[in-house]
């Protein structure tokens, strides 16, 4: 994925999409949770779903945003996954791609 990560940056996420769609490919995706709240915040129904399933941290932020046991979670709870003042969005990001969350005005942003 290196080579990806490259490309990317060299040429550009939609250039180099483009050009494999031309081929009839597509770059693998992978799903990434962002919040509007600076940081997860799991509901502790979410909590106990992903510990029922060996995923174990002391905070949420700790969890690596692309964890397919999140996401597996966030999907299957929906908004109950969340505290009720939170909102979590599942995005997708090109698989293996080094990305980067940022923070301005409680929002989450993603960039690779």
């Amino acid at each position: 994925m290196e080579i990806l990560n490259e490309l990317v940056a060299k040429h550009g996420y939609d250039a180099v999409q483009s050009a494999l769609k031309e081929v009839g490919k597509t770059l693998p995706q992978m799903k990434v949770a962002l919040t509007d709240l600076c940081s997860l915040s799991l509901s502790a129904k979410a909590q106990e779903w992903l510990w029922d399933r060996g995923v174990t941290c002391k905070f949420e932020w700790d969890i690596d945003r692309h964890n397919p046991l999140l996401i597996e979670c966030l999907e299957t709870l929906g908004s109950e996954s969340s505290f009720h003042y939170a909102h979590i969005e599942i995005v997708e990001v090109p698989e293996g791609v080094t990305y980067h969350i940022s923070t301005a005005d409680d929002y989450e942003t993603i960039s690779w």
